[in-house]
């Protein structure tokens, strides 16, 4: 396994459809084809409980009408995801000073809220 790398977060930010999946599974496979470790994080975190405001906002329980939830408090529901995610799991602080990359698709930087 090589660690002779500097810690990195790899991000794929874009709009629907722009290719964050297909470059992200490409990045993953050359990170596992050169037996660099990394950690594999999606956004938004469906199986955590931390999402449950997006489900449910995705799920139409606001509403039917996209304009039932305005666009800033629907991006805040997308922000919570990503500010629990952190505290909840812990390897996102403590291995970033290790020999470990990040690979996250579908994490925003800044918000729209």
């Amino acid at each position: 396994m090589k660690t002779d790398y500097k810690p990195s977060f790899i991000v794929f930010e874009g709009i629907d459809g722009s290719g964050k999946s297909a470059h992200y599974r490409r990045v993953c496979s050359r990170l596992e084809a050169e037996g660099i470790n990394y950690h594999h994080i999606v956004f938004p975190r469906y199986d955590n409980d931390s999402s449950a405001l997006i489900r449910m906002y995705l799920g139409g329980q606001f509403g039917s009408n996209p304009n039932d939830v305005n666009a800033y408090t629907a991006s805040a529901f997308f922000a919570v995801d990503r500010f629990a995610s952190i505290f909840s799991n812990t390897f996102i602080i403590a291995d970033i000073s290790g020999n470990v990359k990040f690979c996250a698709a579908h994490f925003l930087f800044k918000s729209n809220s």
